[in-house]
């Protein structure tokens, strides 16, 4: 019997531990042979990132032992923080950033012994027993960016050498197969890499000396990403020259585009090491495309064809000997490193398993922006087998702004989410226009609309449920981190349809956002809303916090370089002192994007005791009673 309760306050199987210890980064993904390694960020060991090894049908194991983390901080977002050696591999430590070799035995050496510098995204030069790598490097006016050559025997062993320079940023240096031949992307400030990227060639001489240089896609309003090079010296890459992210072959300075009407392959490149497509013994293409929003995983051979899996969202993929392996997540599991095919056999430790009948899962809604046209998104219904709310009642719901803008909402089951929906909550993951998967037009559509378009597709999302009877309109709430944690605030700016809001290290004042943010981002703003400090103010939360009459609750890590405590102390002092009920958790010790359980713990039963309180929800749990200033209720 399904005892009845009201929504938003059932007692869930699905707690904020499980959540945390649930909430495994995946990162790097490589095959070799019949060896996959990958790189897992865990909660539960305080957000180190360790290196996994499987072998054949050998259970996974950890490779790399405590206290190493394998992470890199170039451009602050990281990535390619591991790549492959001949006799092992190298890796990124967290702690001083310098290089380090794993080797089969287990043994670790240190390469280099750099402070100044950081590196990432590698490769190992066999032919001259060497590492080519990005390396950034601070001085008096900032981070410079090179793609460094790196010894690794003789009198320069472990010190950097620039092999290339001169652009503010690199990304994705790959050797062809005998070692002649190096690509490239670069770019160059104002751009994001995904806004005008450039794909290069250098020949190289013995001595691994550039000779020349060869421009081969990209430029001006186009962007070019993952080169690789297959074993007959083709090189394979990402474009948009077309509008859409396709999939080219370069051979004997001819290009050919492989392009898959209306399907959109590779996405942004906020993080080094990114790899939506594998190579594969046989000759064949495996690829991640997304229409309409939807991944739809695909195999080429002389035309493309939708690969058969139950996978809802890919995030990387790698080829091995004959398998490809791909880190998953289905509408029934959550990520996990499967082998890529009809069943999506998992290779990977199982993370938490959830029973069927208590998962609520997605349904893809689209719905009018107002403007003639239409944004997206994926709607979870409250499910718990058992409880049912009273007769007539309509869910709570919460609209869920991703990151970026660029970003793109979860597919497939995320723990997170079901914490909610299993407590009797609607949730709404939104596809704002500028968001990823359905086209470079639909994503620029954004470009000078920041705060507005984005804000405006969150409100009319939340309409979209009252009018469709999926929402209790009373009862609607925002959430979002990073440049959707400014979402939620330009929304509740703008509208009074949100009962309440949390930002995740959101942005306030875009101003100084622009005067002290990191050099990746440096010119992100001029693309979202040019160059104007006028439109700068007009645009900002912080000078529009009067329009704010909803609570809201802010997160926040003390060593965010990307969003600076400030941006959210501000926001809250302003809501204090205009006596708007408003809380303020601040975690020592984290950075951009929670990495700790007892962090991600904490800021989920927070988050929900604020809407508890704010609501009048019983929740039928211990919840930490947090203070809401300017909050009583009778």
């Amino acid at each position: 019997m399904r005892k009845t309760a009201p929504f938003g306050s059932w007692k869930s199987i699905i707690t904020a531990g499980q959540v945390a210890r649930g909430a495994i980064r995946y990162g790097m993904l490589k095959g070799r042979g019949n060896e996959f390694y990958w790189s897992e960020g865990r909660p539960g060991e305080g957000g180190r990132t360790v290196i996994v090894h499987a072998s054949g049908t050998a259970p996974p194991r950890d490779i790399l032992p405590a206290p190493y983390s394998a992470r890199s901080k170039v451009h602050e977002y990281g990535g390619g923080e591991f790549f492959l050696g001949h006799e092992g591999l190298f890796f990124a430590n967290a702690d001083d950033q310098d290089l380090y070799h794993l080797g089969h035995d287990g043994n670790i050496k240190r390469i280099t012994c750099a402070p100044e510098w950081r590196f990432a995204d590698g490769v190992h030069d066999r032919a001259r027993n060497r590492l080519i790598c990005i390396g950034e490097k601070k001085d008096q006016t900032g981070p410079q960016n090179y793609i460094l050559a790196i010894a690794l025997d003789g009198e320069n062993a472990g010190t950097p050498q620039i092999l290339l320079q001169g652009h503010d940023f690199y990304a994705c240096p790959r050797l062809n197969r005998d070692g002649t031949k190096l690509a490239w992307i670069d770019w160059d400030l104002p751009a994001m890499p995904w806004e005008s990227s450039r794909l290069r060639v250098g020949a190289m001489n013995e001595d691994g000396r550039m000779t020349r240089k060869h421009t081969v896609a990209g430029g001006a309003n186009c962007a070019a990403t993952e080169p690789q090079w297959d074993d007959q010296g083709r090189l394979y890459f990402i474009s948009d020259q077309s509008g859409w992210g396709t999939i080219h072959i370069w051979e004997d300075n001819e290009i050919t585009a492989l392009p898959w009407q209306g399907h959109e392959f590779g996405r942004p490149l906020w993080g080094l090491g990114a790899s939506s497509y594998a190579l594969c013994d046989d000759g064949t293409i495996t690829a991640l495309s997304c229409k309409n929003g939807e991944l739809v995983p695909a195999l080429f051979s002389h035309e493309w064809a939708r690969l058969k899996t139950p996978a809802r969202q890919i995030d990387t993929i790698t080829a091995g000997r004959n398998r490809i392996a791909a880190a998953a997540i289905t509408d029934t599991a959550p990520q996990a490193i499967c082998i890529l095919d009809e069943n999506l056999t998992s290779i990977s430790k199982p993370a938490l398993q959830i029973p069927r009948a208590a998962i609520s899962i997605g349904q893809i809604i689209k719905f009018a922006t107002g403007n003639g046209q239409n944004a997206h998104g994926l709607y979870y219904p409250p499910r718990n087998p058992d409880f049912a709310a009273p007769e007539a009642e309509k869910p709570p719901a919460i609209l869920l702004a991703h990151g970026g803008p660029t970003g793109m909402a979860d597919r497939g089951l995320k723990l997170k989410t079901q914490y909610w929906t299993s407590r009797g909550f609607a949730v709404f993951d939104v596809d704002y226009r500028g968001s990823t998967g359905y086209g470079r037009e639909y994503r620029d559509s954004l470009n000078g609309q920041w705060g507005m378009a984005d804000a405006q597709d969150m409100e009319n999302g939340a309409r979209h449920l009252i009018v469709s009877g999926l929402a209790d309109p009373e009862r609607l709430l925002i959430s979002g981190s990073s440049a959707g944690g400014f979402t939620v605030l330009a929304a509740l700016c703008r509208s009074s349809v949100f009962a309440a809001g949390a930002s995740y290290y959101g942005i306030g004042d875009l101003e100084k956002l622009q005067a002290l943010t990191h050099k990746f981002e440096s010119g992100y703003l001029h693309t979202l809303l040019g160059d104007d400090a006028e439109v700068f103010e007009q645009k900002s939360p912080l000078y529009n916090a009067g329009k704010i009459h909803s609570p809201v609750i802010f997160f926040q890590g003390a060593d965010d370089p990307v969003v600076p405590p400030a941006q959210s102390r501000d926001m809250h002092n302003s809501l204090k002192t205009r006596a708007i009920p408003t809380s303020y958790i601040e975690f020592e010790g984290e950075s951009h994007g929670f990495r700790r359980a007892d962090t991600i713990i904490h800021a989920l039963k927070s988050e929900y005791s604020f809407y508890a309180q704010i609501l009048g929800l019983e929740p039928q749990e211990d919840l930490p009673r947090i203070k809401i200033n300017n909050f009583t209720r009778d």
